[in-house]
């Protein structure tokens, strides 16, 4: 999978910015709390995995709250991909409570645990034996211990965005098994993201681990 500045994807957000600046934003507005997400004449402001963004009503151009509270133009793309399809999702949005695999998603199931593997493989290989580590980053974050499998290594509930968790779950190696990563979903996932934007989120929130970790 190939998601870097010149991918595949990053093309797509030309066509992205135009969807959103043609957007009616009462409409977002009222789809989403304000406790959650937030507009004034210039701006829609919401957070994505905890850190603070804003979309230029006007040019669909993102931008992030760094270190010292710095604000800079977003260029991943797999960041603005996910903040542009949450915002312009048409369906009504309700959490389920419900936690599925990704592949529960995929009409071709075996595609989504292929891919959801080769997306974790690198991860889970790098911090095998390291779950300690894994624990504290994800605490720092901002997410919340919670266990839904007893045998998961880690397991904590993040916020993708403030309205919208997933759950993180880590197993170190053993004897048997390599190390492994799993992301729950609600079961109502689609209602607010694609299914191939589940895959940026991911990739998103791997990298925001690794960087508590390697801090």
């Amino acid at each position: 999978m190939s998601y870097g500045e010149n991918s595949g994807c990053s093309k797509l957000i030309p066509s992205d910015r135009r969807i959103f600046v043609a957007w009616d934003y009462d409409k977002i507005m009222r789809k989403f709390s304000r406790d959650y997400v937030n507009c004034d004449e210039n701006y829609v402001y919401l957070n994505f995995i905890y850190q603070p963004f804003k979309v230029d009503k006007k040019t669909g151009y993102v931008y992030k709250t760094v270190a010292d509270n710095d604000e800079v133009e977003c260029k991943n793309p797999l960041e603005i991909m996910s903040i542009m399809d949450m915002l312009c999702s048409e369906k009504p949005l309700q959490l389920s409570n419900v936690w599925c695999p990704i592949s529960y998603f995929s009409k071709f199931s075996s595609i989504g645990e292929k891919a959801e593997k080769e997306l974790y493989a690198d991860f889970a290989e790098h911090f095998s034996g390291n779950a300690t580590n894994i624990y504290n980053a994800c605490s720092k974050l901002g997410g919340i211990d919670y266990t839904v499998n007893e045998s998961a290594d880690v397991s904590f509930k993040i916020n993708i965005f403030d309205f919208f968790p997933a759950v993180f779950q880590f197993w170190n190696k053993d004897d048997d098994f390599p190390s492994q990563i799993k992301i729950l979903w609600d079961k109502n996932t689609l209602d607010y993201i694609l299914f191939e934007t589940s895959y940026y989120v991911v990739a998103c929130l791997l990298e925001r681990i690794q960087s508590q970790i390697e801090k």
